[in-house]
């Protein structure tokens, strides 16, 4: 067995360990990411995007982020984290949220990712409450490694704009490289927990991106009455 796996994933699956955590172990560079924070954002919310969301209820950060390509093929991207619930509830209200993802998608029609297996509540409440069309996503090893290559590949070129996305910028320094064979590798993180580093803007940046590159084209929001189809 320990042929088949990384000196990390041995240490945590097979010891039972939470390994060291190293630069080597990191799926972005901290460099790299820096860089990346440099590049002034360029979102342009009359262009089309894809929205996503990740996160919990409760001890997770909750994330929505949007990402599009402009021109010249940078990878933009807004974003909207919650990073605590209130001390009241201890949970996010979902009514809030709700909201939110309901006013974006009203006036600009954009797509919304979301794995209901993790957010069911959440989802349906956006669906049956607010009206907001949910475009699945299944948050598995297939989907996951192919949507995480995509936004590593993107802060490795230097090629994402981080400018006005402080949060997705810290949470992509917090991720970690998972194997998931055959698939390859997704981002994940060094500990589970309320305490620990949060990952969640990253991961709903991942969606996003594999959303944009998923989509029909031409994405032409406003001639197709803000509706899309993915198929798997």
């Amino acid at each position: 067995m320990r042929k088949k796996l990384s000196r990390r994933n041995f240490e945590r699956y097979v010891l039972n360990r939470w390994p060291t955590f190293k630069a080597a172990d990191r799926a972005m560079q901290p460099a790299d990411i820096r860089a990346c924070l440099k590049k002034s954002s360029g979102f342009d919310f009359e262009r089309p995007f894809c929205l996503a969301l990740d996160g919990a209820t409760s001890g997770d950060a909750f994330a929505l982020v949007a990402h599009q390509k402009d021109d010249a093929g940078v990878d933009q991207f807004a974003e909207w984290v919650y990073t605590e619930p209130p001390e009241e509830l201890g949970y996010y209200d979902v009514n809030q949220v709700g909201q939110l993802v309901a006013g974006i998608c009203q006036k600009y029609r954009c797509p919304v990712g979301i794995d209901p297996a993790r957010l069911l509540y959440w989802a349906n409440v956006m669906q049956d409450e607010y009206g907001v069309e949910i475009y699945v996503i299944k948050q598995n090893n297939e989907i996951m490694c192919a949507a995480s290559t995509l936004l590593v590949n993107s802060v490795r070129s230097r090629n994402a704009a981080f400018g006005g996305c402080p949060r997705l910028a810290e949470h992509c320094g917090n991720c970690v490289k998972v194997e998931r064979q055959p698939y390859g590798e997704r981002l994940g993180s060094e500990a589970h927990g309320p305490k620990s580093a949060r990952i969640d803007a990253a991961i709903a940046a991942a969606m996003a991106m594999w959303m944009t590159a998923v989509m029909p084209k031409p994405v032409d929001f406003a001639a197709r009455g803000g509706f899309f189809t993915i198929t798997f």
